[in-house]
């Protein structure tokens, strides 16, 4: 089952990232790659993105929770 995932518009300011609401969220190695996966491919499976940052799914999983709890992705 594939899903989209939505990212917020978001401003690069150095090592952190304002959201268009004026949040500032930093942003760690795995937020950006992960981000990077998903902007490049928007419709990418959680698998698929595993398999391209050699990473676990579970390990996907945490990282898309945690981006979609502070509002980064939805």
């Amino acid at each position: 089952m594939s899903r989209e995932i939505r990212i917020r518009c978001f401003i690069c300011v150095g090592s952190d990232y304002q959201t268009t609401q004026g949040a500032i969220l930093k942003l760690s190695k795995n937020d950006k790659a992960i981000l990077a996966v998903i902007q490049g491919n928007p419709t990418i499976t959680q698998k698929d993105c595993a398999l391209k940052l050699g990473w676990a799914v579970e390990r996907v999983k945490y990282y898309l929770r945690k981006m979609k709890k502070q509002q980064m992705i939805n």
